[in-house]
């Protein structure tokens, strides 16, 4: 999406739909990962050493199931296509960037990060944080770009946009692991002081 005007007019049709499919795959992964680090840490402060075994373990299946899932679509038809999505962009050509216009490249990443910034309040919503941090991205990929353009302005917008996307993901992971605690309490029931903990975590991180 961010990068579509640097390649040849029509070659990121189709594309986006099937690369999201196995983002979606990949992300599950990455989320239990991300959800395990940010536990152990509060562990290692408010958990003792056999509570974190029994939540280790859960998190475990829960990782193993993810990557279970992520295998199983790569044996679909649907993969194949994904792979050869991606060696098209490969191997396909990329414009000139001298003639390169960085309103033209700047201007979708700039409106569609603008847009998803004015709909988030102090309220928590997971949707709505996750499309802004992903719009907050494909604007720093943007400023990367037009570094060799317009240095000043690129160095700006990527110190900009790399602050916003910590603050966001900073937030996200304490609601994530706050989720998952009180989804599987019956799971750990050890890990009441832990939850305790990342509640009031995620309840500040929306002030």
């Amino acid at each position: 999406r961010t990068f579509s005007r640097l390649f040849g007019p029509g070659l990121a049709v189709g594309i986006s739909a099937d690369l999201k499919w196995y983002a979606t795959y990949l992300g599950r992964v990455r989320d239990i990962d991300v959800i395990a680090a940010a536990l152990k840490a509060g562990a290692d402060e408010h958990l003792d050493d056999a509570a974190w075994k029994e939540m280790e373990v859960v998190l475990e299946e829960h990782r193993d199931a993810a990557v279970s899932a992520l295998k199983d679509c790569r044996a679909v038809g649907r993969y194949q296509t994904v792979l050869h999505h991606m060696s098209r962009l490969v191997d396909a050509p990329m414009r000139d960037r001298s003639d390169l216009d960085l309103r033209e490249l700047l201007k979708r990443p700039w409106r569609d990060f603008r847009n998803a910034s004015r709909r988030l309040d102090s309220a928590h919503d997971e949707q709505l944080l996750h499309q802004t941090r992903i719009r907050t991205k494909n604007l720093r990929y943007a400023a990367e770009i037009a570094q060799n353009f317009e240095p000043e302005l690129a160095k700006r917008l990527i110190t900009h946009a790399t602050a916003i996307q910590d603050r966001i993901g900073t937030r996200r992971d304490a609601h994530a692991a706050a989720a998952w605690l009180e989804r599987n309490k019956e799971s750990t029931p050890l890990s009441s002081t832990l939850r305790a903990f990342f509640s009031a975590s995620a309840a500040a991180s929306d002030g």
